[in-house]
């Protein structure tokens, strides 16, 4: 019984992940009967052969600090992964050895004389104790240079559809010369693809479709008003970021960019509803106004990132679930084919970019890889159903497994979210750097 339990602990330790919602439906009541075995076996027979095992002395001794562990290692597993760039095998060791030695102090130095002579026992020991900790937990958690500047970002971001920012005019706008032949092969109606962005560890530029993209240029569909090629970036606090920093640089793609992404926005709204995590305030139905910025920017691309359902609990019908729930999957079905096609209608190409992570050193709500699956694949059903929308596997790309750790860097540049979600700044033109040439071949616009 004890060596089964102990080879399902060891199964459960290297498989299991907290993001995934096994853990909460029933993986902790399993892992913890299975820890209730081995005690019991232990108990009960104190000379077995896993008795012997467990009273390993360096096994004692890390059960004797297993407490100060627990509390020590976490602060320390933040510092590394957000502050220091080392290989994986390098930030284990320098995880590994900090924890040790930080609950090895507090467990001389402070549980041990507290438990034996009270809190008299630690005299002027506790004040240094004291600040010591509020350091290491305070340096593990302050923000770096990156985190402030989302957040100052989305301090100043729009928060209602009152103050979102205005589209370019169109009549402004400077003509361009006339467009470049198409990069790719027309054909008499659009085609729905997949475009996966192919990353090797050390080639993360690398992106390919999955089948050729064949449509005709976004420049020349019927009843196109002249102008330079446009792009609309949609969806919530992700998109508006990267969107911020691409309107800040579209000469670079030669382009007209308009920034209608609203942070927390749903495409599912007004009918669902989101219990509010954000520190922002939920904005109205911001996917209401596709249709009247679809004649107003008559965009040639639209770029879509949905990431706020990921992991949160939801409400259709009057019902609360998840991202997963059947009701919720076919509501937000039908409302992105009805908005997403006043984009289509008009000949514009609309491409999704699959929902990211937090990086896993941040807290991640219960079951967002979960989540995070299923919205990609209703996202992944909308593209292969209807006409004139690609999806991009820009989640797969950023976090390539939702149990291990997002890349940090793409194209040899970093990436790091210091926030652990968003993209801002240079690492956001990092990204759209990689990305354009994607919607380059999807849109037929010219390299």
């Amino acid at each position: 019984v004890a060596v089964g339990a102990l080879v399902l602990l060891g199964v459960l330790w290297l498989s299991t992940s907290g993001e995934g919602g096994f853990v909460a439906r029933g993986g902790l009541t399993i892992h913890a009967l299975a820890v209730a075995a081995v005690v019991a076996v232990v108990v009960r027979y104190p000379r077995s052969g896993t008795a012997r095992v467990l009273a390993w002395r360096p096994l004692v001794l890390l059960g004797s600090i297993s407490y100060g562990l627990y509390l020590w290692h976490w602060p320390v597993f933040l510092y590394v992964d957000q502050r220091l760039t080392l290989s994986p095998l390098a930030a284990s060791g320098v995880k590994v050895a900090v924890s040790l030695a930080l609950a090895t102090a507090s467990y001389f130095w402070l549980e041990q004389p507290i438990r034996l002579r009270g809190l008299a026992a630690i005299g002027g020991l506790a004040p240094a104790f004291a600040i010591v900790s509020v350091v290491v937990v305070g340096v593990a958690f302050l923000p770096g240079a990156q985190r402030l500047e989302s957040g100052a970002a989305l301090a100043s971001a729009p928060t209602s559809l009152d103050n979102l920012r205005p589209l370019p005019s169109l009549s402004g706008s400077k003509k361009s010369a006339e467009p470049k032949p198409p990069t790719v092969a027309p054909t008499t109606a659009p085609v729905t693809t997949t475009i996966t962005p192919k990353v090797k560890a050390d080639e993360p530029r690398i992106m390919t479709a999955t089948e050729p993209a064949a449509s005709a240029s976004v420049m020349t569909r019927p009843g196109r008003v002249p102008g330079p090629e446009r792009l609309l970036v949609l969806g919530d606090s992700v998109p508006y970021l990267l969107g911020e920093a691409l309107v800040a640089h579209q000469s670079e793609f030669q382009l007209v960019v308009g920034n209608r992404a609203l942070p927390a926005c749903s495409a599912a709204a007004p009918d669902a509803e989101r219990i509010h995590t954000h520190l922002l305030p939920l904005p109205g139905d911001c996917a209401g106004l596709w249709a009247s910025d679809a004649t107003a920017f008559d965009p040639d691309v639209v770029v879509l990132s949905l990431n706020g359902d990921v992991g949160v609990e939801l409400s259709y019908g009057g019902v609360w679930g998840r991202t997963c729930a059947p009701a919720y999957v076919q509501h937000l079905t039908a409302r992105l084919k009805e908005r997403l096609g006043a984009f289509t209608s008009r000949g514009a190409r609309v491409v999704v970019l699959t929902p990211i992570l937090m990086q896993e050193t941040f807290l991640r709500l219960e079951g967002s890889g979960e989540a995070r699956d299923c919205l990609m694949a209703t996202e992944r059903d909308l593209a292969k159903n209807m006409p004139g929308v690609t999806l991009v596997q820009f989640g797969e790309w950023v976090c390539p497994d939702a149990n291990v750790r997002c890349r940090t860097s793409l194209g040899g540049a970093d990436v790091s979210r210091q926030d652990g979600l968003h993209f801002t700044g240079d690492k956001a033109m990092v990204v759209w750097r990689l990305l354009f040439p994607v919607i380059q071949r999807v849109a037929g616009l010219a390299p």
